[in-house]
Formats: structure tokens, sequence, C-alpha cells
């Protein structure tokens, strides 16, 4: 089985990685891979220069960047703090798990890493770094739940 478990740094995606990695540990045969969406949002050329500057997120940063290769950058760092912090969960059991570092809308980039990779299963947590934690399920994993095509395991 391909499991694909997204993560965004929240407590509730580092629950998420754990209850991966306990399934992982009982299921030796199956094949785990974290995923996260680095950065969001759309940059916009500044002048004919091609000075960029960058409106978009890059969740508990706040820096503005001079050009988009700096943004991108700090995407790249920042997805993979992300994904490392989750992936010690699994190298503290001794399990193996594959990691992936993209950019775009997050729901979207979730389903079509999900469809084009031929995963099983997706787990992922049920509230992320957006603004509003009263919301029983947060934008991106309600949209998942609504069009994946496979299982998927939200976890508080």
């Amino acid at each position: 089985m391909k499991i694909l478990v997204a993560v965004d740094g929240s407590d509730s995606s580092l629950r998420a990685a754990e209850y991966a990695a306990k399934f992982k540990a009982s299921h030796q045969d199956s094949e785990v891979t974290l995923f996260t969406v680095a950065c969001y949002g759309e940059p916009q050329a500044m002048s004919e220069f091609s000075t960029v500057a960058y409106r978009g997120e890059i969740p508990g940063n706040s820096k503005s960047f001079a050009t988009f290769e700096e943004f991108t950058n700090a995407c790249i760092i920042s997805g993979k703090d992300k994904v490392d912090k989750a992936k010690k969960i699994f190298e503290e059991k001794g399990l193996d798990v594959k990691t992936e570092v993209i950019s775009g809308d997050p729901a979207n980039a979730i389903l079509e890493y999900m469809e084009s990779n031929g995963f099983d299963k997706i787990i992922m947590g049920s509230r992320g770094l957006g603004g509003f934690k009263g919301l029983l399920l947060g934008s991106v994993s309600n949209k998942v739940v609504s069009l994946a095509k496979v299982p998927v395991t939200i976890i508080k």
C-alpha cells in the first residue's frame, strides 16, 4: 500500500505522521511518502527589469524577498524543515520513509501528486496553519476529502 502523508508543520499534521508511522510499523511492506507544499501564491513582476515581488505565504515567515530566487530558496528550506520534522518520527522507530517538497496550491498539489504517483491512501491533519482555528476541518483537508479518489484519514 502506498500512503501519502501531507504535513505542514502543524500539530495535527505531526500527529498524522505519528499515525502513519504506527501503521508503517505494523505493515512493513507499505510505502510512506511525507509530502509538503512549501509555498503558495503568485509572483508579481514589479518592473521590466525582472525584479519580482512575492505575494504568497511561507507560514511562520513574514520576510520580504527582493527576488523570486530568494523567495524560492526560502520556500525550499521551509518545506524541507517541515518534512524533516515529520521524518524524525519515522527514523526514531527505524522506519523508512520518502519525502517530497512541492510548491503550488496545497489541496491541488496533494491531489495531483496522489493521482500521478498511484497512492492508495492519504493521511493528513484536520487543521493546518491557517487562520480559522475554530473550523472542524481546514480548507485544505476539506477539499482533499471532497475530491480525493482514494480513502483519506483525517487526524485531529
